[in-house]
């Protein structure tokens, strides 16, 4: 796994996860909104690779015991970063950015 990948993942968490007492929730969004912008720069190559290594990291958190919202944070990063999941019907279709990514984040919130 990608060290540049888990540090991403590890800072988007925390402002997306943390308290609002925590983290400025405004501060937060609009920090993860860049983020979820300059991941659909990736090209499809580097799309699928980051998708794969989610899966990955996504099946040892699952084993590892983490904390159900880490995990589900990590099951929909591409997803809130403005990417369509893809269905078994849509595998030969290439993963598409939609219109925008959400305003809070990168994963799960409370704050939604």
């Amino acid at each position: 796994m990608s060290p540049l990948l888990l540090a991403l993942l590890h800072a988007a968490a925390f402002l997306d996860l943390s308290e609002d007492r925590s983290v400025d929730p405004e501060a937060a969004g609009a920090v993860l909104g860049r983020i979820g912008l300059y991941v659909q720069r990736l090209d499809d190559d580097s799309i699928e690779a980051l998708a794969n290594d989610l899966e990955d990291l996504e099946t040892y958190a699952r084993g590892a015991g983490w904390p159900e919202p880490a995990i589900e944070f990590v099951a929909s990063f591409l997803q809130h970063c403005g990417f369509e999941l893809q269905t078994d019907e849509d595998e030969d279709e290439d993963a598409k950015p939609a219109p925008a990514p959400p305003p809070r984040g990168a994963g799960p919130s409370k704050r939604r």
